[in-house]
């Protein structure tokens, strides 16, 4: 909560804060007290993990690393094995001597992204290119398939209507990766 309250100036919202953590969380029906922490799929966990992950971000960003985190998700992108193994120590040294966290030790591995690249949040990035994951294409098609079956006979402004959403949603979460000639060849799903 001292992170918090660095950030957070207001006592109202860290009264509402504390009583979120304090609160529990609904598990298959069954009420989880919160001893202690953020409850792992509670609605605030996605801030405080922000709030306090901020302090390893900045610090490993002064040591120059480029990386991707999302909530407790990290991946550090780096050259040379021996730049990713110093990244880990380093990240080892925030995370768990600073930060008190525990790393996971069948998620946190050094992997080369040129040759098999790594896959992070329906991304697969190689080290030059973010295209989206082969599971995320197929979903796609699959999704406007199911929205286009001809079972009854509807007119075009209906079928806009009904795929625009998935269409708009799905462009605007892979636009920021290397997509132009993925996005004309799904343009062929509508053929």
């Amino acid at each position: 909560m001292d992170l918090v309250c660095e950030k957070v100036a207001d006592g109202r919202v860290l009264s509402l804060i504390e009583s979120f953590l304090k609160s529990g969380i609904m598990n298959d029906g069954e009420f989880e007290e919160s001893i202690e922490g953020t409850p792992q799929g509670g609605n605030i966990s996605p801030l405080l993990s922000n709030i306090y992950l901020n302090h390893f971000d900045r610090r490993m960003g002064d040591y120059g690393y480029l990386l991707l985190r999302y909530a407790d998700d990290i991946v550090i992108f780096c050259k040379f094995v021996s730049d990713a193994q110093n990244a880990l120590k380093r990240a080892k040294e925030i995370l768990e001597g600073e930060l008190k966290l525990k790393l996971s030790q069948e998620k946190t591995k050094i992997a080369p992204t040129r040759s098999k690249g790594v896959e992070f949040l329906g991304f697969r990035f190689n080290g030059r290119w973010r295209i989206p994951k082969d599971k995320a294409k197929k979903k796609f098609k699959e999704e406007i398939k199911r929205r286009t079956r001809r079972q009854q006979p509807v007119n075009l402004e209906t079928v806009i209507r009904f795929l625009n959403p998935v269409i708009r949603g799905w462009g605007n979460y892979f636009k920021e990766g290397t997509v132009k000639t993925l996005f004309s060849e799904l343009d062929g799903v509508f053929d």
